[in-house]
């Protein structure tokens, strides 16, 4: 057995210029939510701050990432200073720093006396201080120029009655900031609540539910100009450039983005690139790779070649892909539970599966050995405690349906619909509350010509938790299996009926086929093993109780199984003489483990 321990390195290369830096050619960016954002003197170049605690630099005529400086704690304000040589920034530990841009270096660190409001003018720094005075540092040496009473040498402009009654009727805690431009005749206001992450499906990321706005006012006219609304995420920062045409927002969504205030139009959005690959699969002849990663591009690359033959971006969220066995078509199937085929060289689409409500959010695939029926392994749609249905349900539900059985119900909201159980009381628009069971995690066999359900396959056991991480059919097509909580789970896919021995055993840790048919292997209660034959359902062979054993897997050969147990053991058994071959200690406490021999 062979373990293999994949390691991913991120790695820095960096060429620096004396003058100004120079792009560092990768796909870097803010990990979290971005907070802060300011423009560069000459307004090419914008430094961006967030919760993820780093300064990250960009540059605005290439829209590439140039470099980032890793914090020890978030900023609480940022700026450039000397030129847009360094970055400064005021951090949560109210300490001022200053930071070289060329080579990443600290500057400098001074701890002023407790301030608020602080204000930039060129290389200069004010902070008002609680005994009402002004402190002005300087951001080139570090040093306090001078502290004050009443110094500040601006002030804010006062709104207008205009603008002043249109704020009045927003929610204070949607208005973020206002920034006026240097010739105070427009002033921006950012927008946005807080974004709320809802866990759909374990291991995929969260829906993330928010609001964000922009709002262009007209100070000459008192008037609003346009506004920027409905964006998904909270503008949290602004900054506008000399002239007022353009302004950089800082989103929870991860990105810096840049607008024309007087179109109201994106110009340009930076954001770490995503280079993690969430789902490949090969060819049958090991000739092609489709590749999905996180920016939501679908690809297909031709392995001889060693290059990408076709690019597509069209199928949102995919959790897994699957090459027919001739490998000219290509399976796609996404966590809204749509399937669709594709061609496996151009991407162009072939057939849209015909998707039943209650089909749920698909995590694997597998093809019939005659390449007719497709087995999908799936989960519930909707997995949210029931504190946070009521919001969820008040702010998104566009429209309801209850089937005539009065057993379930649908919502259409605007990140997909929603099926469950009523538990108590029916949805209305008016109503407050709504207490419903999603639906079960299911496996579906289709029609993989004609994209037709054929059949449901219920697990032995449900729960919000689980769903289908593995699936496949046996040799001859007959059977259907499903890893659920790392349990097997099979069924005969003419009857629809899942399979289970003589004592009533239905869940098992590995199975083997060879000439007598199908073999599997469950961990009994009492720690024992028991082997059984998925054809006749008779019990072949029980072996003596391991300790807290918790995974089998077979060897191909059916003659060595591997068992993991709590304490951290991995043992090999002879089930024919009932023997351990060799026992590997790992040193670790177990909780959950895949075990699986290797091909040789």
């Amino acid at each position: 057995m062979r373990i293999g321990i994949s390691l991913f390195f991120i790695i820095f290369i960096n060429y620096l210029s004396a003058q100004k830096p120079e792009l560092v050619i990768q796909r870097d960016g803010h990990t979290a939510e971005v907070s802060l954002v300011r423009f560069s003197p000459d307004e090419r170049q914008a430094l961006s701050g967030g919760r993820d605690k780093r300064l990250v630099l960009w540059d605005l005529d290439s829209r590439k990432f140039i470099r980032f400086i890793q914090l020890d704690t978030t900023p609480e304000y940022i700026g450039f200073g000397t030129k847009g040589q360094t970055a400064v920034a005021i951090l949560a530990d109210h300490s001022l720093r200053a930071w070289s841009l060329v080579d990443g270096r600290q500057l400098w660190r001074v701890q002023p006396d407790p301030f608020q409001s602080p204000h930039q003018q060129g290389d200069d720094l004010y902070l008002v201080h609680p005994d009402n005075t002004t402190s002005c540092w300087d951001l080139q040496t570090g040093k306090k120029r001078w502290q004050k009473i009443n110094s500040l040498p601006v002030s804010t402009p006062s709104y207008p009655p205009g603008l002043t009654e249109e704020l009045a009727t927003l929610e204070k805690e949607k208005i973020q900031e206002i920034e006026y431009s240097s010739d105070s005749q427009i002033a921006v206001v950012a927008l946005g609540t807080i974004t709320k992450r809802i866990v759909v499906t374990p291991g995929q990321p969260p829906f993330r539910i928010g609001y964000g706005g922009l709002m262009v006012w007209d100070i000459k006219k008192d008037a609003l100009a346009f506004p920027i609304i409905n964006l998904p995420e909270m503008i949290s920062s602004i900054d506008l450039n000399a002239a007022g045409t353009k302004c950089l927002t800082a989103s929870s969504d991860r990105t810096v983005r840049l607008w024309d205030l007087s179109t109201g139009k994106e110009l340009i959005r930076l954001e770490r690139a995503p280079s993690q690959q969430t789902q490949f699969s090969f060819s049958a002849d090991f000739r092609k790779v489709a590749l999905f990663n996180l920016d939501d591009n679908l690809r297909i690359f031709d392995l001889d070649q060693r290059h990408s033959v076709s690019s597509i971006s069209k199928v949102r969220g995919t959790n897994t892909l699957q090459f027919t066995p001739d490998g000219k078509n290509l399976l796609a199937a996404n966590r809204s539970g749509n399937i669709i085929k594709v061609d496996g060289t151009t991407l162009d689409s072939v057939l849209q599966f015909k998707r039943k409500p209650s089909s749920g959010v698909i995590h694997s695939l597998s093809i019939s050995p005659n390449g007719k029926q497709l087995l999908a392994g799936l989960s519930p749609e909707f997995r949210v405690k029931y504190v946070m249905i009521d919001y969820i349900l008040k702010k998104d539900i566009v429209s309801f349906l209850l089937n005539d059985q009065k057993d379930t119900i649908g919502f259409e909201t605007p990140r997909g619909n929603i099926y469950g159980k009523p538990l108590s009381g029916i949805y209305t628009k008016s109503s407050d509350k709504l207490s419903f069971q999603p639906n079960e995690s299911v496996n579906t066999i289709w029609d993989l010509e004609k994209g037709i359900m054929q059949k449901n396959l219920y697990p032995y056991e449900y729960k919000s938790s689980f769903y289908s991480m593995q699936t496949a059919f046996s040799p001859d097509g007959r059977f259907a299996f499903a890893k659920i909580a790392g349990n097997w789970n099979a069924w005969n896919i003419q009857t629809g009926n899942m399979i289970g021995n003589k004592e009533g055993q239905k869940l098992f840790q590995a199975y083997f086929f060879d000439d007598q048919g199908g073999h599997a292997l469950s961990i009994l209660p009492n720690g024992s093993l028991s082997q059984w034959n998925l054809e006749n359902t008779a019990i072949e062979k029980t072996s003596l109780s391991f300790v807290n054993p918790i995974a089998a897997a077979f060897h191909a050969s059916g003659e060595k199984v591997l068992i993991a147990d709590k304490d951290g053991a991995i043992r090999e058994w002879n089930p024919q003489s009932g023997a351990t071959i060799r026992t590997v200690s790992t040193g670790l406490s177990l909780k959950e483990v895949e075990l699986q021999y290797t091909p040789d």
